[in-house]
């Protein structure tokens, strides 16, 4: 991978270019017509609630295997706030995830990843706390199968993630894991860096590029659940959290089901569901049938060969549930162009905005031309278009679409945009995220959590209109932000 860092500022043109008349960038533009307040300046935008449990203490791995778990658990909570809005069913059937208005009758009421080769063979993460790393690392893995094999290096991703927390007994999330794999620096092979080796070789570089994250929102109910077992049957196992706790567990039935109100600690993969499974197998009791077949990293000795069964009802089960469906070829670009190595750690807007632009400048490290463009997406039922050119003058659209779920997309340039070696190129992308005020995604230094994170003037840039553009290392507070944007160039 490399990272291009621009430097330098460039001209705030007020007028943008297109090429061509996009249907969906003329429905954005009337949607931003519709929606736009009065002009808001830099000056007024506002963060994004933060998760309210992030940076819940993390007790040591040998505390947790005595008070919790057999073995180690892990999950720490992200700084973002939960997913609230529910992308729209003609989206979802769009992708291929629903089937409309009917989809439950779509789906069937039972099904297993397994039975169709697509999960990995169940690990052991022994008493360490890196149950976050196994889960997003098993999911990447059943998004292949059954054509590519891989055991991806869980050790890599938590000794790597270059988050605070990084090590063995930090713990972590999926925005870290996230972060770590949209920005290549992974996934790496188990063989070229085995679990508990506690050391990572020189020279390494990802096998395969990561171009998406999904942030799946939280179900209305316990039996609303076609958006996740659709995404779950058509890209594979599900990165879930939950709270473990002994007395919620049955053994007899391999069945586990809590609903309290603790916060999540620990990570697994959702492969299957059961909409008849007997609330009678747990213990406790919950209100009605159906579970979700998961599988954990406690190794094959425990529960059902290292599966067992939570209630669809469970407290936790459904608030956090995430996926990395577009994984490709590491050849797939010659380089990215980033200035967020943390991804998406904070979500900004202005007061009664329901979109923004965003914008980054880098400096073509070599000719070539621009392929794609990735960033991040605050919101699901999102529309976006995305503009490049030398300038803020000279801005033309290369791609347009709606993203169905948060995380993160890559789309392809509706045509190849040249590059030139030590010249400067500015990619910029504007988003409506409907019933939800805070549509810029941004990396910011969060003490203790990624305090590595730094800016410079000249690099990332936002508005609120798309006419007046302002350094976001201007707006106070902001000194060490950057937005989620990332460019993809082929020599």
């Amino acid at each position: 991978m490399q990272t291009c860092v621009g430097s330098g500022r460039f001209g705030t043109g007020r007028t943008i270019r297109a090429l061509a008349p996009i249907a969906v960038v003329l429905a954005l533009l009337a949607c931003i017509g519709v929606l736009a307040p009065p002009p808001a300046s830099a000056t007024q935008l506002r963060l994004a609630p933060r998760s309210s449990t992030f940076a819940a203490p993390l007790r040591s791995a040998h505390a947790q295997s005595l008070a919790f778990a057999p073995q180690g658990l892990g999950y720490r909570p992200s700084p973002l706030a939960p997913v609230t809005a529910a992308p729209a069913a003609r989206l979802l059937a769009a992708k291929g995830i629903m089937s409309g208005v009917g989809a439950r009758k779509s789906l069937p009421a039972k099904f297993d990843l397994r039975r169709y080769r697509r999960v990995s063979p169940v690990r052991d993460q022994g008493p360490l706390s890196t149950c976050w790393a196994f889960a997003a690392c098993g999911s990447l893995e059943s998004t292949l199968l059954p054509a590519e094999k891989y055991a991806f290096s869980e050790d890599h991703l938590v000794l790597q993630s270059g988050f605070d927390w990084a090590g063995y007994n930090g713990g972590g999330n999926d925005q870290m894991a996230a972060a770590y794999l949209l920005g290549w620096a992974g996934p790496l092979n188990a063989s070229s860096e085995p679990y508990g080796s506690s050391f990572t070789p020189p020279g390494l570089t990802a096998v395969k590029h990561v171009q998406s994250w999904v942030r799946l929102p939280k179900p209305s109910s316990p039996l609303d659940l076609d958006v996740i077992k659709g995404e779950l049957k058509r890209d594979g196992a599900l990165y879930a959290v939950m709270y473990f706790a002994p007395n919620c567990y049955r053994a007899r039935t391999h069945a586990y089901y809590y609903s309290g109100p603790s916060g999540a600690n620990h990570g697994i993969d959702i492969v299957g569901w059961d909409d008849h499974y007997a609330a009678g197998n747990f213990a406790p009791r919950p209100a009605g049938n159906g579970a979700f077949l998961c599988r954990n990293s406690w190794g094959r000795a425990w529960g059902a060969r290292g599966y067992f069964w939570v209630s669809y009802y469970d407290s936790l089960i459904t608030t956090e549930v995430a996926a990395w469906p577009q994984v490709e070829n590491a050849s797939n670009y010659a380089r990215c162009y980033q200035y967020d190595p943390y991804g998406e750690t904070d979500n900004v807007g202005w007061p009664g905005h329901q979109f923004g632009w965003f914008a980054n400048q880098f400096t073509a490290a070599a000719d070539g031309s621009l392929s794609a463009v990735g960033f991040g997406v605050p919101s699901g039922d999102a529309l976006y278009a995305v503009w490049v050119g030398p300038s803020f003058s000279e801005l033309s659209c290369v791609a347009s679409g709606k993203a169905p779920f948060a995380g993160f997309v890559t789309v392809k340039a509706d045509a190849p945009v040249a590059l030139t070696g030590g010249t400067s190129f500015v990619v910029a992308v504007c988003l409506s995220t409907l019933n939800y005020e805070y549509p810029v995604p941004i990396e910011t230094l969060i003490p203790g959590y990624d305090s590595g994170a730094s800016a410079s003037p000249g690099q990332s840039y936002v508005s609120a209109d798309g006419g007046s553009w302002t350094d976001l290392t201007t707006v106070p507070g902001y000194a060490n932000a950057n937005v989620c944007v990332k460019a993809y160039a082929s020599n």
